[in-house]
């Protein structure tokens, strides 16, 4: 069996993107054709929900102690 490698603080960083939260709806509403002035318009609304992978990843982390960034 592997040991764990110790360590004096384990932190969990998450890279905050499409790849945590969903912007389907976004995308939708333009058709898909990506502009960057209404996609950082739509961004600033803090409105996108994260994947529910990604929820219970750092609820997990959270829950045992992880510094999540």
């Amino acid at each position: 069996a592997a040991s764990r490698p110790t360590a004096k603080k384990t932190a969990v960083v998450l890279d905050i993107d499409e790849t945590a939260l969903s912007n389907w709806r976004y995308l939708t509403s333009v058709n898909f054709g990506l502009s960057a002035p209404t996609f950082f318009r739509w961004a600033e609304r803090q409105n996108d929900p994260a994947f529910p992978s990604t929820l219970r990843l750092y609820q997990r982390a959270k829950a045992a102690g992880f510094s999540v960034f």
